[in-house]
């Protein structure tokens, strides 16, 4: 048994706001896939300061080497 679409009972003027919504939308995520590859190439992701001194620091004390 084939299955009913949920679009049977839209109007020819639903259907074609549908198609422009999903139109608008496909255009949409060819810009904010540029937009969001700009902003990770534009990221600043070098830390100063990554943490692992400290922890080879905190590793020495408990050790008691410190």
């Amino acid at each position: 048994m084939k299955k009913a679409s949920a679009l049977t009972d839209w109007t020819p003027e639903q259907l074609a706001l549908g198609k422009k919504w999903a139109e608008t939308w496909k255009l949409a995520a060819v810009d904010l896939e540029r937009i969001k590859r700009q902003e990770i190439r534009e990221v600043d992701t070098p830390k100063r300061w990554s943490g692992l001194i400290e922890l080879q620091r905190l590793f020495m004390k408990a050790a008691g080497r410190e």
